[in-house]
């Protein structure tokens, strides 16, 4: 098993692929996350997500976020003794017809989660080789980190920015309130600033401390299309 950055991964060694599992810290209220791995066959899906904590009476729910900013698809996580009579597992938003395989999570897709206790994801599959490059379409969107490490906010690149400002990502606390916030600026959008990420002053670079722990996802608002490309993991 390997610590890094306090996150346990456990990978297994299969033909030239690394493969294993890893178990993110999810606290009650609100958060975004998404899986650090990919499937090794198919989509990820959202019943690929093993929840360990849960109360089980639909209390907690993760959900998508559509290009205009209103919610997207809704999923519940129930159990037997949150509910008396559904088996252990995700649910669509009627909390009654069990998640099928159309119930997908693209590559570095995020999902916006309630929670109403301590809970925790457990996400196994393959380890993206290379750089995972994650497109973020005009309008909002929800992105994260895709690799089982922590990253540096500096080491996502990011391609086909206005760089005027108007590209940004942002945290969101447990509370619900909005948490840090980072501009993509560039020298043809500004005239003045290097390419690349600041903070919410649109002055001041991002530095070592501005970081997206294991599983953490982002909002994003994009005045054009994006592709955004992630350190590897390997």
């Amino acid at each position: 098993m390997l610590h890094k950055n306090g996150a346990a991964v456990t990978f297994g060694i299969e033909s030239a692929n690394v493969v294993g599992y890893q178990e993110v810290a999810t606290p009650a209220g609100y958060s975004m996350r998404v899986p650090t791995f990919k499937a090794l066959t198919g989509n990820f899906k959202i019943s690929d997500i093993k929840v360990t904590g849960a109360l089980g009476a639909g209390s907690d729910s993760v959900q998508k976020v559509n290009a205009d900013g209103s919610w997207g698809d809704m999923y519940c996580y129930l159990t037997m003794d949150g509910t008396g009579w559904l088996e252990d597992g995700w649910y669509k938003a009627d909390q009654v017809t069990p998640v099928d395989d159309n119930d997908i999570i693209g590559v570095g897709e995020a999902l916006f989660v309630s929670a109403a206790s301590d809970i925790s994801f457990t996400y196994s599959g393959e380890v993206l080789s290379g750089k995972p490059v994650v497109s973020a379409a005009t309008g909002y969107s929800m992105v994260g980190n895709p690799t089982p490490i922590q990253i540096k906010i500096s080491d996502i690149k990011v391609a086909g920015a206005l760089g005027a400002g108007s590209d940004s990502i942002q945290k969101v606390n447990a509370d619900g309130s909005w948490g840090d916030m980072y501009c993509y600026l560039t020298m043809d959008g500004t005239g003045w600033l290097r390419d690349g990420w600041y903070k919410a002053d649109q002055v001041t670079p991002v530095d070592d401390s501005d970081v997206l722990a294991v599983g953490d996802g982002l909002f994003i608002s994009a005045a054009s299309d994006l592709t955004l490309t992630f350190p590897s993991a390997l």
